[in-house]
């Protein structure tokens, strides 16, 4: 995957913003059975590699786009255990909160 593929750019943003380094793979996984949760939201599993070989992953949840703006609202808020948010444009359609 490169940077143009959207699961890799909102991998990157994630990993600079939790300061995991450089990365070099991202492969979407399905979540396993019973990861789901109850709510029914669609979920992917970020399986990332970084530059020096380490490996982990992210949970990211697919957004309406009124879900997102509550989000947001509470991360502008300093509010405690709210998911990050990735705006937009900097990680394209698939804004997810991880």
């Amino acid at each position: 995957m490169s940077m143009a593929d959207p699961f890799f750019a909102l991998a990157a943003v994630l990993a600079e913003q939790m300061g995991r380094g450089e990365l070099r793979t991202v492969q979407p996984l399905p979540m396993e059975p019973g990861e789901e949760g109850y709510s029914g939201a669609k979920l992917v599993r970020l399986r990332c590699v970084y530059a020096g070989g380490e490996t982990g992953s992210f949970v990211c949840k697919y957004t309406s786009p009124a879900e997102r703006a509550a989000l947001q609202a509470l991360t502008e808020q300093g509010r405690g255990y709210t998911p990050t948010l990735i705006p937009r444009r900097r990680a394209g359609r698939r804004t997810a909160g991880a």
